[in-house]
């Protein structure tokens, strides 16, 4: 599995800027070669000494697929029907 790479550096029209003064949207965050965008709501990052980074992204997406989430979930909740038959 390839590592992925966070990269934040201030976007280019406001590079020539005091960088200490940029406000959070002043900055490209990339993800690999994927540029996060407008959908992207936070982003946190945990750089707890001694223990891996750990980066949260919160977004609003205007669609979301997820296939295989879906068919486990309908897992879990047949699975979960199935227990409450057998305890009546």
């Amino acid at each position: 599995m390839k590592n992925l790479e966070l990269s934040v550096a201030p976007k280019s029209e406001f590079k020539e800027r005091d960088n200490l003064h940029l406000k959070s949207n002043q900055y490209s965050v990339k993800i690999g070669n994927w540029e996060l965008g407008k959908d992207v709501t936070k982003l946190e990052i945990d750089m707890t000494a001694s223990e891996i980074p750990v980066v949260t992204i919160t977004c609003s997406p205007a669609k979301i697929e997820i296939e295989e989430l879906q068919a486990l979930l309908e897992l879990n909740v047949e699975q979960k029907e199935a227990n409450q038959q057998q305890l009546n």
